[in-house]
């Protein structure tokens, strides 16, 4: 891997980790326009363990009260809801994760989930009521969270999106739906890392050090950058912007179909 490929690749991953746009849309953009080939295990473990430090930094007093409040007697006991939100994707991935690579990765395909979710994500925020916060999250609304997150295994969807999605017709603040899903992503992408973990264990890949620490970096820092200005702006700017940039989205893979 040369310099260019591994900054680019680390700035896409820690963007769109947590945006609610398909990074794996960009990732086939990316390597589509450079004609990059696959960039191996050991590097994806190391991006994504950039952008899994970056959301622990960025919530750091939320996950340290999540660990306080781990066993305590309070009803809303937001750790278990993150558990709970997390098992039907967690289960679903174990037992179809075959089926997904058989039938749902092909390029017409994340095409079309691009488009369509687009679409839910632009009525969710403009019919959703935005009266719940975070702090009354019940595992009942966090089960169903974590039943839209099953969504996410399909490419194009994007965690970020569905998750955020299934909180704003929950009726979660815009800000509140993003928080929700940024935590989420804690246990999500760890077990992310312990899958490549195991995958690389059984390669043989060669190492490079410095690509994987460097990558790694950039991630993080796009990612701790991402995650701030995100979180600063929904209120503000709505869902809108990205559900234009997700129809644009679709409009340049359709274009590199016909290539």
């Amino acid at each position: 891997m040369d310099l260019i490929q591994i900054v680019v690749l680390s700035i896409v991953q820690g963007v769109t980790e947590f945006l609610p746009i398909s990074s794996s849309a960009h990732l086939i953009l990316s390597s589509k326009f450079f004609g990059w080939q696959d960039q191996g295990i050991l590097f994806d473990i190391y991006v994504h363990g950039g952008s899994l430090l970056a959301i622990i930094y960025a919530f750091k007093k939320e996950v340290s009260i999540l660990i306080q409040r781990a066993f305590s007697p309070y009803k809303q006991n937001l750790l278990l809801c993150l558990i709970i939100a997390t098992m039907p994707v967690a289960l679903a991935g174990f037992l179809g994760e075959d089926f997904i690579k058989e039938n749902f990765r092909s390029l017409e395909f994340l095409i079309l989930t691009t488009f369509i979710f687009a679409i839910f994500l632009f009525i969710a925020d403009k019919y959703g009521k935005k009266t719940n916060s975070i702090e009354s999250i019940g595992l009942k609304d966090s089960f169903i969270v974590g039943m839209f997150q099953i969504f996410a295994l399909m490419p194009g969807v994007s965690r970020s999106a569905i998750t955020m999605i299934g909180a704003l017709i929950l009726s979660y603040s815009r800000e509140d739906a993003a928080r929700f899903s940024f935590l989420l992503s804690i246990p999500t992408l760890s077990a992310v890392l312990l899958g490549s973990s195991i995958d690389a264990i059984q390669s043989e890949e060669t190492v490079d050090w410095s690509i994987l620490i460097f990558g790694g970096l950039i991630s993080f820092v796009t990612s701790l950058l991402c995650i701030n200005l995100f979180l600063s702006f929904i209120q503000k700017i709505g869902f809108t912007p990205f559900v234009l940039y997700r129809i644009i989205l679709s409009i340049l893979l359709v274009g590199i179909l016909w290539i």
